[in-house]
């Protein structure tokens, strides 16, 4: 894997070393010996991309004495006047042409497209060079950094939406009497309702009504000692799910019990003052743990009457 600090350091090398301040007038020595640098400093560069792309971490060091020497060079052409001659301007067309060479073939023909564009544009350094603005690779980055910035600016991260959720849950009525059944529960963005029925799933069909100290309408009730019960609970009402984990509810329905007895000729009656029909009020809450659910309420009809149940079952 290449090593990107390498990459980077070597852009910035390019760019400093070829981004040079325009000599007034160097003279033909001068130019010389600027032309004897920015050979070596080419040839240093090339060399240096060369180690970075056969994946070969750049050291430091060598990118300190690459500086130094550009700094030197900027020292002899501040010193330099005159025009360079034939014979030195062939000799940089030739270093240029070198360099140019051969980083396009350690990169790609984009990236020389545009270090060539850049050097049609770019502020004479020497007569006849201008300098490369700013390395692709560099710049490439730059402009990804930049595009990923705007388009986190622009778009900024939205809350995920909530969706229909259902969930169906197994119900056990357990005091005071037992009685089974399901709760189905619908919500969308995390607000819904819920609907559930209970019972013992019994009948208890009875022939007259007694009381429970034995009085009937005909007279006294004399019991064989056999009992049954009959429950049923239907309700439907509000649900919500203000966390991930903690729902509630909270509705109205009917609640029913009925108790029988049975005569000691063989047909039962109906306890009135132990069996009741009326309105309840449900509520209760739930617990999720994706994808299981369970829920804890009451049922009751304010009269004395309440039930306790849970439930479990699945979310979705």
């Amino acid at each position: 894997m290449r090593n990107l600090l390498g990459h980077i350091l070597l852009c910035l090398a390019l760019v400093a070393g070829l981004c040079l301040p325009t000599a007034a007038s160097p003279q033909k020595d001068g130019f010389d010996r600027a032309l004897d640098k920015y050979e070596a400093i080419c040839d240093r560069c090339l060399g240096l991309r060369m180690r970075v792309e056969a994946g070969e971490k750049v050291e430091m060091s060598a990118l300190k004495a690459l500086l130094s020497e550009l700094s030197s060079l900027r020292r002899t052409l501040s010193g330099a006047s005159g025009k360079m001659s034939a014979a030195q301007a062939e000799r940089f067309e030739a270093i240029r042409s070198r360099y140019i060479s051969g980083m396009g073939s350690l990169g790609n023909a984009q990236d020389e497209g545009i270090e060539k564009g850049a050097l049609r544009r770019g502020p004479a350094i020497l007569p006849g060079l201008a300098p490369i603005a700013a390395p692709p690779c560099l710049a490439a980055r730059q402009a990804g950094v930049v595009r990923m910035k705007a388009s986190r600016a622009k778009s900024p991260a939205k809350p995920p939406k909530q969706g229909w959720k259902f969930a169906v849950l197994a119900d056990a009525g357990i005091f005071p009497t037992t009685s089974f059944g399901a709760t189905a529960v619908v919500t969308k963005c995390r607000i819904g309702a819920y609907v559930s029925y209970r019972s013992d799933f019994k009948t208890n069909e009875y022939s007259y009504v007694c009381t429970s100290d034995g009085g009937t309408e005909y007279g006294r009730f004399w019991a064989s000692g056999d009992s049954r019960v009959s429950r049923t609970v239907a309700t439907a009402g509000f649900a919500m799910f203000p966390s991930r984990r903690l729902g509630f509810y909270a509705g109205a329905g009917l609640t029913s019990y009925s108790l029988g007895w049975e005569d000691t000729s063989g047909q039962w009656a109906k306890v009135g003052d132990k069996s009741y029909r009326n309105f309840a009020l449900d509520g209760g809450i739930f617990l999720t743990f994706k994808p299981l659910i369970i829920s804890l309420g009451v049922t009751s009809d304010f009269g004395g009457h309440a039930d306790l149940r849970v439930g479990a079952g699945v979310r979705f």
